[in-house]
């Protein structure tokens, strides 16, 4: 049985503002009351991930780093059941006191809804 690699490399992240606007653009929308998904199919090899938690709406940077990092946790463990598409996830106010547990969970359906909404390969 081959091991399945949970890395998060550099090549996984959006970095520069054209694949942001490209998402923007024509998006697929997820929402709850913790974060907004916005994805798009890509031409690249691998999902890819984004991240906007904004100081407007999660004050203290402990908070934000904490989302981002169960975010970027939760994008790890899924990538390889995920459609190959550019997802942006834009968290609310609502995951600044927010469980882990309960953050994860709401990140989880996101990503069942993502791969129920884009074809696989």
């Amino acid at each position: 049985m081959d091991k399945i690699q949970l890395f998060f490399k550099p090549e996984q992240r959006l970095r520069c503002e054209a694949d942001f606007d490209a998402v923007f653009s024509e998006p697929l929308r997820s929402r709850d009351q913790f974060f907004l998904l916005l994805a798009r199919n890509t031409n690249q090899p691998h999902p890819r991930l984004g991240l906007i938690v904004s100081k407007k709406k999660i004050r203290k940077a402990v908070h934000r780093n904490r989302v981002k990092r169960i975010t970027r946790d939760s994008f790890r463990l899924h990538q390889h059941q995920l459609p190959v598409v550019d997802v942006i996830v834009l968290a609310y106010q609502a995951a600044e006191q927010a469980e882990r547990l309960v953050l994860r969970r709401s990140l989880d359906k996101h990503w069942e809804k993502l791969k129920k909404q884009f074809p696989t390969l």
